[in-house]
């Protein structure tokens, strides 16, 4: 699935790829299974989507085929929850609000390996994407705070790292979403408040990529990473918008961009 980016929207995944040296809108798929979906992920190694549904609570699988099979591939799932797919193993990651919030973690071929309840302090959970090391990345509220967090929680559940965004960002409102990772695991957060920041792997803010005022980026709310082109995609505008930055991970530029 790498070369091209897919956005949610309602009952329909939009497809975006590489056309000549433009990358466009090459194909939408009607999925009419779909109850609430509420988060999607590309797996690196298959040619699949998951899609998590709120409303059947559950995880689907779409094949990227002519026929694009939809089938259920794994049930339990919470609401609302997100869906992440390793970039090494192809394991899936489940976030699962509640109290307490958990990880789940489930093979390629639909099986729970593991299961992690989350801190009682993590509130309203966003988002969680897998590191290399099998760590994962949730942005959060901190119970009895205003403060908003992304932390890297260990295989058990315990904090490695915590960043708290109004100090990371200087004080200034921070309100994430949505995350991805990179292959050296950089974490892109998607900010409600009009921005996408890139941290390093240790967590530290490293640099504003796109924001409203410089880019026209209205309240990003999903990103999607595709580490062989190095291109970010990104749903803003109240899900009726898309805007891709070129990325490069190693050489770390301020890129371009471009708009649809």
């Amino acid at each position: 699935m790498n070369g091209r980016l897919f956005a949610l929207l309602s009952n329909s995944i939009l497809v975006f790829g590489a056309q000549g040296p433009s990358f466009d809108l090459i194909e939408e798929i009607k999925v009419r299974n779909f109850l609430y979906p509420f988060d999607l992920a590309a797996s690196p190694f298959v040619p699949c989507l998951y899609v998590a549904d709120d409303g059947h609570r559950c995880l689907w699988r779409v094949d990227d085929d002519s026929d694009h099979g939809v089938t259920r591939f794994f049930d339990g799932v919470g609401e609302p929850s997100t869906v992440s797919v390793s970039l090494q193993t192809g394991h899936v990651t489940i976030l699962r609000s509640g109290q307490p919030s958990v990880i789940e973690v489930v093979d390629p071929d639909g099986r729970s390996v593991s299961v992690v309840a989350l801190p009682d302090d993590v509130i309203e959970p966003q988002h969680a994407v897998a590191t290399s090391s099998g760590e994962t990345v949730v942005c959060f509220r901190q119970r009895n705070r205003k403060l908003w967090c992304v932390c890297l929680f260990d295989r058990q559940g315990n904090v490695s790292v915590r960043c708290e965004l109004s100090d990371a960002l200087h004080h200034l409102a921070a309100t994430p979403c949505h995350l991805a990772i990179d292959e050296f695991d950089r974490v892109f957060v998607a900010d409600w408040q009009r921005k996408v920041d890139l941290f390093d792997r240790e967590l530290n803010w490293d640099r504003t990529l796109l924001s409203s005022q410089r880019d026209g980026i209205e309240r990003p709310e999903r990103i999607c990473y595709d580490r062989v082109n190095g291109l970010l995609l990104v749903v803003h505008g109240w899900g009726k918008k898309t805007y891709v930055y070129r990325y490069n991970a190693r050489q770390l530029s301020n890129g371009a961009s471009n708009r649809w």
